[in-house]
């Protein structure tokens, strides 16, 4: 799904060209004025913080996208509108803008369509392009749009890495059209080299808050502001940048050197093709910086079309989890948000884990030993024989390696009944002489398991999921005969 011959040609983002760009520029300064908004004075006190909701659509483990990627995924966009990320060469972009724009984790929902059948089914591959795919995600999945920032991850085809499909103009702020849909791998720790670094979304967002292609409309003259992307301090620029970090360095291009079109004075490009921009094509690790005039242009444009990002709080209700309850704490932990699972037939499953001073020897198995089926119009248990197929997910000795360490994993679940297995190789638990360790796990939101980590070599327990209690337990074939 991705190409990484050094070309971010996969935003799916529509530009604009020069007379729909004049006419919905003209529109927004007539609203301004009419408003009477005074954006421009309170530019110096300006500042948001934006909360972040992901729907991780994935096909089993292919797009699926851990909670600590998606953490990291935000700190890529708070460094990028605060003007914190470094340029290629490891050095602070002493001429990247601090937006005024901040950004936290909200929450993540998980929608496995691994086996999944009707409208689901599709909506990790075919389902996720521009148009009526996507919107039979959004209308699904979006959540308070006004307020929150909802991302949809799963695969595109053709080379796509993200878009979005509406500009903060065209409809309502709670229109469920807004949002960004992502490439899973480019989120960071993702295998979508070289746009894996996280601002494949750094340069969506930018769209989704009212920031166009540095190229767009190509060459013009410096004095038509409603042109190109309509902000005054990033040089016209013929076309995208592409190539490595180096070569553009070196190359330093100014692709519209025509009469009245570059202004070699204006910092920080001097009239060069700006590729270092976030709202450029570059691959990630060139992209550093947003200029004082996007800043300017993304607190007009918030402040104007999505006054709803500006409220605190960001909503409520919203599928979250903020990390473990604190191992002081004399209550029971509080257990983790339950997976949305795409087949409403599946049970939604969790385990939380926090490791001792020993991590290295902790291990756990989930299998599933019985399945449920439909055997003469009554609901059997048929047990499973082959041990290998019913591992339905595990963590091997040597895997966890953060000494007190915290971690959750999620499943969907299909009907049938499983066995939870937590082990210790050295035999003595994760408590209590090196660290306190604890344990537990979830059924469809209820806790149905925990346990202080005090269990010596380990410990199993039944997981009946979606099991009916009337359900019958098919028998047991014979043994083979001796040969």
């Amino acid at each position: 799904a991705q190409s990484t011959s050094g070309a971010r040609g996969g935003c799916a983002t529509r530009e604009l060209d020069a007379a729909e760009l004049e006419a919905k520029e003209n529109a927004r300064l007539r609203a301004r004025t009419a408003s009477h908004d005074n954006t421009l004075s309170r530019l110096a006190g300006f500042a948001v913080d934006v909360p972040v909701l992901f729907h991780v659509v994935h096909d089993g483990h292919d797009g699926y996208v851990a909670e600590d990627r998606l953490r990291a995924q935000v700190e890529v966009l708070n460094n990028a509108f605060r003007g914190a990320t470094h340029q290629h060469d490891g050095l602070v972009n002493v001429n990247a803008a601090d937006t005024g724009v901040s950004f936290h984790f909200h929450g993540a929902t998980y929608h496995d369509v691994a086996g999944a059948t009707g409208e689901t089914a599709g909506w990790f591959r075919d389902d996720c392009s521009t148009g009526f795919g996507e919107l039979r995600i959004k209308r699904a999945l979006a959540t308070d749009v006004r307020r929150v920032l909802n991302v949809y991850t799963c695969e595109p085809d053709g080379g796509v890495l993200g878009w979005i499909q509406a500009f903060p103009d065209e409809y309502p702020e709670e229109d469920e059209r807004h949002g960004v849909f992502l490439l899973h791998s480019t989120i960071p720790g993702g295998d979508a080299t070289p746009y894996n670094l996280g601002d494949t979304l750094t340069h969506e967002v930018g769209h989704y808050l009212g920031l166009y292609h540095t190229f767009q409309g190509g060459c013009h003259a410096l004095w038509e502001t409603e042109r190109g992307d309509a902000v005054y301090d990033t040089p016209p620029q013929k076309d995208s940048c592409h190539g490595t970090c180096a070569e553009l360095a070196a190359r330093a291009q100014d692709s519209c050197a025509g009469v009245g079109e570059s202004d070699e004075t204006l910092p920080p490009y001097f009239g060069r093709d700006a590729f270092t921009n976030f709202m450029d094509y570059s691959v990630d690790a060139c992209m550093s910086e947003f200029t004082p005039g996007q800043a300017q242009r993304l607190a007009e444009v918030i402040a104007q079309y999505k006054p709803g990002l500006m409220e605190s709080g960001g909503g409520g209700g919203v599928v979250s989890f903020d990390g473990p309850p604190s191992s002081s704490s004399s209550s029971p932990p509080a257990p983790p948000p339950r997976v949305e699972c795409a087949d409403e037939t599946h049970a939604s499953w969790s385990l939380y884990l926090k490791a001792d001073d020993f991590p290295l020897e902790i291990g756990w198995t989930l299998k599933r030993t019985a399945t449920l089926e439909d055997v003469s119009a009554v609901a059997t248990l048929v047990p499973v024989r082959d041990d290998a197929a019913a591992v339905v997910a595990r963590v091997d000795f040597g895997d966890l390696k953060q000494n007190g360490g915290e971690w959750i994993w999620r499943r969907c679940l299909p009907p049938g009944v499983y066995e939870l297995e937590i082990l210790d190789k050295w035999g003595d638990g994760m408590c209590c002489f090196w660290g306190r360790g604890e344990w537990h796990t979830t059924l469809d939101g209820v806790m149905i398991a925990s346990g202080d980590g005090d269990h010596d070599a380990g410990v199993s327990m039944r997981i009946e999921a979606r099991v009916p209690v009337d359900a019958s337990v098919a028998p047991s074939p014979p043994s083979p005969p001796p040969p």
